[in-house]
């Protein structure tokens, strides 16, 4: 069974550049406060046969002001919106009865909250490791805003929990990748121009990639390399290609489909 990947450009945040790639030179370096704005995307996963939609990866929700204010700064147009981006490909919220989450981080899982009929699917070890993170990943599960629930104790009756590599669909697998958190995962999709792999931020851009550079922000770096490893056996394999998690770059990969 073969799908469609939509990459759905759901807002953009603007990040200090170095965290996006790591640098082997741990030691200061110019540029470490440079700003860049990078896209959050989303990715529907479209079976034209049964008319299924799968969503991986929800962005940051749809209000820019609290983003801002809680986290980096936030830009999200009216297009933006996960409503409105699935409704210009024609496709439905309502439709959406699965949605994948690469891990568990606030600009990848808070617009999940929108789906309320949905099932998520994430890694057991990542819904752990968001319960109780290391102090300095606090902020990326909203831990830290006094008196609020957690995002995702919101969904949490809606989760499916994984353990490493699994297969979900036909022509959808999931890649246990961890290292930028404790349980990023990789989804494999079958499309009729050959395999594509959506891994969560283990690949931030291209730069990631094409120069085995694991991401800026990482729990466990040297998981971070060895699941750059796995993926870079598992692409070469299937003759994958590898799509970037907030690089536009993945559109024009996209469209070669």
């Amino acid at each position: 069974m073969t799908w469609r990947i939509i990459p759905l450009e759901l807002g953009f945040l603007c990040v200090p550049a170095r965290i996006l790639v790591w640098e082997t030179n741990s030691g200061p370096r110019a540029g470490d406060d440079d700003k860049t704005q990078v896209p959050l995307i989303g990715w529907a996963l479209v079976n034209d046969r049964t008319g299924e939609t799968v969503l991986v990866d929800a962005g940051g929700g749809d209000d820019a002001q609290y983003g801002s204010n809680h986290h980096n700064p936030l830009t999200v147009k009216p297009e933006h919106r996960l409503a409105s981006a699935l409704k210009n490909r024609d496709l439905e919220l309502e439709a959406v009865r699965t949605v994948i989450l690469t891990h568990l981080h606030w600009d990848h899982a808070l617009g999940a909250l929108q789906i309320p009929k949905a099932e998520i699917i994430v890694q057991k070890t990542e819904l752990q490791y968001a319960v109780a993170p290391d102090d300095a990943f606090r902020k990326m599960y909203e831990l830290d805003i006094p008196h609020q629930i957690p995002y995702f104790f919101k969904f949490f009756s809606q989760i499916r929990t994984v353990a490493g590599d699994a297969a979900l669909a036909p022509g959808i697998r999931l890649l246990h990748l961890p290292g930028h958190s404790a349980g990023n995962q990789g989804v494999m999709v079958d499309t009729k121009s050959g395999v594509f792999i959506i891994p969560g931020d283990l690949i931030n851009i291209r730069r990631n990639w094409s120069e085995n550079l694991p991401p800026g922000i990482h729990c466990d770096l040297s998981a971070c390399y060895a699941s750059m490893e796995k993926l870079r056996k598992i692409a070469s394999a299937g003759g994958a290609t590898v799509l970037y998690s907030h690089d536009l770059a993945s559109f024009a990969l996209c469209a070669k489909q």
